[in-house]
């Protein structure tokens, strides 16, 4: 039985190269970019998923509310971790301060900026960080340790090992190697590549003891099993922010968790709610991905329905000779399956050639791990299901022709014109949608690179400064004035098109100012030659 579906395939295949050809090369372009949309999707939804406890691990957010509306803040005091280990719902806590971008890394002759992070010890037992080399008890034994990723022990020390190694950060200070961690994965929303004690950072901080200063980081707690997230932030408020942070700061402000599950896909806030996120672009990749796949499908069906005169003689012949309807529906579905398994070969092949400049355009490190059984079974159920698809109407359709009739020669009305009509109208219908989308897509980033930013942005440099090089700025500055190509030379403390830096005045800031009128005013210093 097998054997004759097979030779009836294959027959029916080559005896129709250039109609194979049109056929298994759309389902394979339709797979091959369905394919690429479903491992960005997986790669997205995977995010901080790696984390063994990742159902208990929360950030702690803050509800910030202004007479203009509620923000969404992750940045907390510094004594609120110490605060949060003290309830009982709380197992761990631990701060990340990421200092405001990369650090100098420096060992013997290398000095490479890296990006490295001050964290409390408890990291390692709050988030999944396995270590490869150093103690597990006590990885930061003290103030002048550093843990280091397998990533930076390979690229500064070789084939050494990285352990009791001393290396400088940012040409102000020393740190011994005590602790070597395997690198973070890709889809972590948290990414370093050094970690420094927590109270490396405290010490330069002359506000991180204050619980009205909102400059101690990002604070994670991870919750004993069982613990109610509702009452763990009815309890977080009443316990910390009405008696410590209110009498410090304002009563503006309402502390809450935030999983970690949620960090890369529902992290957006809209006057305090939750309001999406990237969740919204995957949403609309996978219904994107779907049309694709099934204007493939459409125009398998498309095709095979108008063949249908080239096998109804085969369908009446076998019909003759006891073939039932149900066995010529199995038999032409069976085709369609078998085709889009090889679409998928080639779809698979398109892929790996594609998937290189794929991850380019959206920055990541997407691969096909097809040793992994889910990955056979994901993209079998994908050809599959698009070769049921792509089949149906044409098994239904073809099976349902009459023996006498088309042994006769009468082949009106069975060319199934008006539902292939249809399925065009439709299928270019999808097609005009996503072609629309695309160009509104296009012509909205056209506009963001073209919109005038308020300033002439062309032959303007911006770099972060290491604090030995502010020391030193005005030397630095008349150094690169003598330089003929540097017309101007001027500084500030942040990015001036991506400055989160402010703060709220006080209530004596101008005559009849209440709290109401508490706003956060954007801070920009800088020097007399910014303007």
């Amino acid at each position: 039985m097998l054997n004759h579906f097979f030779k009836v395939f294959l027959r029916t295949t080559f005896k129709n190269p250039i109609y194979s050809f049109i056929n298994i090369a759309g389902l394979s372009v339709g797979l091959a970019c369905s394919i690429l949309i479903l491992l960005w999707i997986i790669d997205e939804v995977s995010f901080d998923k790696f984390h063994a406890d990742k159902d208990r691990i929360f950030q702690i957010m803050g509800n910030h509310a202004f007479p203009d509306g509620t923000e969404t803040l992750g940045q907390t005091p510094g004594p609120l971790a110490e605060g949060l280990a003290e309830l009982p719902e709380v197992e761990e806590s631990c701060r990340l301060r990421f200092g405001g971008g990369r650090m100098l890394f420096n060992y013997g002759i290398q000095s490479i900026y890296e990006k490295g992070v001050f964290a409390d010890i408890s990291v390692f037992s709050v988030f999944t960080i396995p270590l490869a080399e150093g103690s597990h008890a006590n990885p930061l034994p003290d103030i002048h340790s550093i843990a280091i990723s397998k990533k930076l022990a390979d690229k500064y020390f070789k084939n050494e090992s990285a352990l009791g190694k001393v290396v400088r950060l940012d040409s102000r200070s020393e740190a011994k190697v005590t602790a070597v961690f395997n690198d973070l994965p890709t889809n972590s929303s948290l990414q370093f590549d050094f970690i420094v004690p927590y109270a490396v950072y405290s010490q330069r901080d002359q506000y991180n003891k204050e619980w009205g200063a909102w400059t101690g980081g990002q604070t994670f707690v991870k919750l004993m099993r069982g613990a109610n997230t509702e009452h763990v932030n009815q309890k977080i408020n009443e316990v910390l922010t009405k008696p410590k942070i209110w009498p410090r700061w304002d009563s503006n402000v309402e502390l809450f968790l935030f999983s970690i599950s949620d960090l890369r896909l529902h992290n957006s806030f809209n006057n305090g709610l939750p309001d999406g996120g990237r969740i919204s672009y995957v949403k609309i990749f996978s219904v994107v991905a779907g049309f694709i796949l099934l204007i493939a499908c459409i125009n398998f069906m498309n095709l095979a329905t108008a063949r249908s005169l080239n096998r109804a003689k085969e369908i009446g012949i076998r019909k003759v000779v006891g073939a039932a309807r149900p066995s010529l529906t199995k038999q032409f579905i069976g085709e369609s399956i078998l085709t889009a398994l090889v679409a998928l070969a080639f779809g698979l092949f398109m892929v790996e050639l594609l998937l290189p400049y794929f991850n380019e355009l959206t920055d990541k490190k997407l691969v096909i791990d097809y040793l992994n059984p889910v990955t056979g079974i994901i993209f079998i159920s994908m050809a599959v299901l698009t070769g049921l698809i792509a089949g149906s109407y044409p098994a239904f359709f073809l099976s349902s022709l009459k023996a006498v009739s088309v042994l006769k020669g009468k082949f009106s009305g069975l060319t199934g014109t008006g539902i292939r009509k249809a399925l065009v109208v439709f299928q270019f219908g999808i097609s005009i949608v996503l072609i629309i989308s695309a160009l509104a897509v296009y012509h909205q980033l056209d506009f963001m690179k073209k919109m005038s930013l308020g300033f002439d942005s062309e032959n303007l440099v911006y770099f972060g400064a290491t604090p030995n090089l502010l020391k030193h700025f005005e030397e630095f500055r008349q150094e690169l004035l003598q330089t003929s190509p540097i017309s101007s030379v001027a500084r500030s403390d942040n990015n001036p098109m991506n400055n989160f830096s402010g703060m709220v005045l006080g209530d004596n800031a101008w005559p009849g100012k209440t709290k109401e009128d508490n706003l956060i005013f954007k801070t920009l210093a800088c020097d007399d030659y910014f303007l």
